[in-house]
């Protein structure tokens, strides 16, 4: 085995040195833009509405509130009550949201990186650094974010974030532990946490974990891979099927909760009163009109990278074997695509019956997606074995070039955009503070506030907005929105 930072290339060493310096800097440059949205990002939409319930609800008082009233999303119910009551002024919550996000990256990029590493170890006998692993694994995040459908709301709608975006953490972590195959009381323990937040969370991803894992072992029991007594004897299968079972028992306690039959029943009563006939709705929400946008060629594009990545592994595997394993990860990647989608739609006709889910309840399937394109362009990578010089001198310098000029235009974009953005919402909630002092305010006219960005936009002037943020400051005037 050779590590790949050390191993002789075909390429002059000086343009390997600049491809490697230019790929460090476009992960440098989506750290750069990750730090500068989580910073300026504030609270709007649900996230307002919510703030004024949490100030009036204890955590279990919240937590029964929303089980029994929305969905039985309790795990992830009970991390967005924490986040929202962390701060004890809503001036400071942007800073509880900051240290939010500080914690999901660093976690997120743990995760990735170790399953790179890890990954390679186990399945091609190759050796990645740690360096090269922590910079393709904040790519990774970087392509997912842009892969996202509708990746505001799946990122920076704190709503919407703990179930979408804190489930492919966790499971990406779960994986990660399991790869490190390290006897660890800490690590079961935050394995069989992480079953409950994916059982207690978002139902969809449940559903498609659940299916994976069972699928999976079935799978290797029918090979002969492992046999039912292992679960007795094998120290991890034995603790994996522990955490299994507390992730089914909380999968169970999610979909059995009285919120979900309420909302079906809202869904279908707001239809019939919609409509004059029923019927279910079997429209597919993605269409290809979906990805004509620029987000989708950067998250092609930095998948691209994988590409150099595997030109550049060494791995001590015999290529039959190689070859085997490279078909198996692609099998799986695409399997994860089929099965997201079929699980999503399904979800979609028996529970939600007359609505379209909305596009944010396919991040499972935009993180399938991607990982797909990412395992096609490495196992392409790994397989070339003869290119023209040229090309790949070529390939080298150019794809991390383009990808870094993306990243740092991004960031700058949107570190004007997100900072006047910021700015202005803190002078607005200032200004609500002080007039709310003022007894002989009747209507308060608002300014509109500036382009948000990537962010999620405060609608000031809005009545379901605007009951919220009265309840906040204890504001005794309407609020109308200057045009």
């Amino acid at each position: 085995m050779q590590n790949i930072s050390r191993a002789e290339l075909p390429v002059k060493r000086y343009v390997a040195q600049i491809s490697n310096m230019l790929i460090g800097f476009a992960a440098l440059g989506f750290i750069l833009l990750f730090l500068t949205l989580s910073y300026f990002n504030r609270p709007a939409n649900e996230d307002i509405v919510f703030v004024a319930i949490v100030r009036k609800q204890g955590f279990f008082e919240f937590v029964h509130w929303f089980y029994t009233g929305w969905c039985g999303r309790w795990m992830s119910s009970s991390l967005y009550y924490f986040i929202l009551s962390a701060s004890s002024t809503f001036q400071h919550i942007h800073y509880v949201y900051f240290l939010y996000y500080s914690v999901i990256i660093i976690v997120f990029i743990y995760a990735v990186s170790t399953i790179i590493q890890k990954g390679c170890h186990r399945f091609l006998h190759a050796v990645i650094d740690t360096r090269t692993s922590i910079v393709y694994s904040v790519l990774f995040i970087a392509g997912f974010y842009f892969s996202a459908f509708q990746n505001i709301e799946v990122w920076w709608w704190i709503f919407s974030s703990v179930d979408t975006l804190q489930g492919i953490i966790l499971l990406l972590l779960v994986c990660a532990l399991l790869l490190k195959n390290k006897k660890s009381n800490l690590h079961f323990l935050i394995i069989c946490f992480c079953g409950l937040y994916l059982g207690g969370s978002f139902e969809v991803y449940a559903i498609i974990i659940g299916a994976v894992v069972l699928l999976l072992f079935a799978y290797l029991l029918l090979t002969k891979a492992i046999r039912l007594v292992d679960f007795i004897n094998n120290y991890f299968l034995k603790r994996f099927a522990v955490a299994f079972i507390l992730f089914a028992i909380a999968t169970a306690i999610s979909v059995i909760s009285p919120g979900n039959f309420k909302r079906r029943e809202k869904y279908v009563g707001d239809h019939i009163t919609l409509q004059t006939g029923s019927y279910q709705n079997t429209e597919f929400p993605i269409t290809l009109h979906d990805f004509v946008q620029k987000k989708y060629l950067v998250a092609l594009l930095i998948a691209g990278l994988w590409l150099l990545l595997g030109m550049k592994l060494k791995s001590a595997k015999e290529n039959l074997e190689l070859s085997k394993q490279l078909r198996k990860a692609l099998l799986f990647s695409f399997g994860l695509i089929m099965l997201s989608i079929i699980i999503t739609y399904c979800f979609q006709i028996l529970f939600l019956s007359y609505y379209t889910i909305p596009l944010r309840g396919w991040t499972f399937t935009s993180f399938s997606l991607f990982v797909f394109f990412c395992t096609l362009f490495f196992c392409t990578g790994v397989k070339l074995k003869t290119m023209n010089v040229i090309l790949k001198n070529t390939l080298l310098i150019l794809l991390p070039t383009v990808v870094t000029a993306f990243m740092f235009g991004y960031f700058i974009k949107q570190y004007q955009y997100t900072s006047r953005y910021a700015e202005a919402y803190d002078k607005l909630i200032t200004h609500l503070i002080v007039e709310g002092k003022n007894k002989e305010t009747k209507v308060l006219y608002v300014q509109p506030l500036p382009e948000s960005g990537m962010l999620l936009p405060l609608e000031i002037g809005t009545e379901y907005i605007d009951g919220s943020v009265k309840e906040i400051f204890n504001l005794n005037f309407n609020m109308v929105r200057k045009k």
